[in-house]
């Protein structure tokens, strides 16, 4: 629904709320425009199928609301399950970081490989230990850094796969199901497959990955 005159009027699930501009990764830099029920699908994917979030969680962010993986994270999660958010205005920084972890007491981190590093050389494993999970994307995250974060964090660290054009995560490790060195498995409603000039690829066959939500 939208407010108009004071009131909620009723949209159609298909009727575009909000736009969201790439970056290049995927082509020319353009404006991805979501559908009042994208929110939704994500939200069931990845909050609700990967993390498995409630209530009890409160969720510190790196990236910030005007991401596609920031507004996931600490605004439409949070409001999709009932759990918090931590919210900061500061530029990110290590130190802020620990900062809001020795405050807030988080139960979900989401960062990316770089800061994942950072936090592990320059950061106290005592600051995090409310953690259950941390999510990382947005740049490929090593295994051997990964165990490095996870020794660190005390907690499983999921690596995943999104894009500005599906509103945040469709290919994640989960809480249930995670194998080091994997971006994860396909999060329902999503669909993927690999292509190759020449039609899909096969197993093990190089190609571009299409995904459908």
């Amino acid at each position: 629904a939208v407010w108009r005159d004071g009131g909620a009027v009723a949209v159609p699930a298909d009727a575009p709320a909000y736009v969201q501009y790439t970056s290049g990764t995927t082509g020319p830099p353009k404006g991805a425009v979501h559908r009042h029920a994208d929110p939704v699908a994500y939200c069931q994917a990845m909050a609700g199928q990967a993390l498995r979030m409630t209530p009890d969680d409160v969720v510190l962010s790196v990236a910030k609301a005007c991401f596609p993986y920031g507004l996931g994270n600490t605004v439409l999660f949070p409001l999709y399950t009932g759990a918090a958010a931590v919210l900061w205005p500061d530029p990110p920084s290590v130190t802020g970081i620990v900062e809001q972890a020795r405050r807030h007491r988080p139960t979900l981190l989401f960062t990316a490989p770089a800061y994942y590093a950072r936090l592990v050389a320059d950061g106290e494993p005592s600051t995090f230990a409310s953690l259950r999970a941390a999510g990382s994307a947005g740049e490929p995250l090593p295994p051997a850094l990964a165990d490095r974060a996870e020794e660190f964090l005390g907690c499983p660290v999921l690596d995943g796969l999104g894009m500005t054009e599906t509103g945040h995560t469709f290919i994640s490790n989960t809480i249930a199901r995670r194998r080091r060195g994997t971006v994860g498995v396909v999060l329902d409603p999503y669909e993927i497959s690999v292509h190759t000039p020449y039609g899909k690829a096969f197993v093990g066959e190089r190609g571009v990955l299409h995904v459908r939500g």
